[in-house]
């Protein structure tokens, strides 16, 4: 899957999650493969930090960008879309059809 926001975008494998509500996404912090390589979520995770801005919605107090509730969409690839991304490392959670 792609989740892209107003500054960035990276790629990722979901999973079903029951305790988040409708139109939320959870991800981890920390993954993913060095900014200007190609995204590989089975190999190193997604990375947030992909989604956040480093001169928009910083903080006041002390210049750190926003790293939660950051706007994004969530846009399901084709399974062949991106070679080599298979398996079960699953680094977002979405809603499940029976979540809250």
């Amino acid at each position: 899957m792609e989740i892209r926001s107003g500054s960035g975008r990276t790629h990722a494998v979901a999973e079903a999650e029951d305790t988040l509500g409708p139109g939320v996404a959870s991800t981890y912090r920390c993954l993913g493969d060095l900014p200007g390589t190609d995204d590989d979520p089975i190999a190193f995770g997604a990375s947030s930090g992909r989604l956040l801005s480093r001169s928009v919605d910083l903080e006041d107090i002390d210049g750190m960008p926003r790293t939660s509730a950051v706007p994004a969409s969530v846009t399901p690839l084709q399974p062949d879309a991106r070679p080599g991304c298979h398996g079960t490392y699953y680094t977002v959670l979405l809603p499940s059809a029976t979540g809250r």
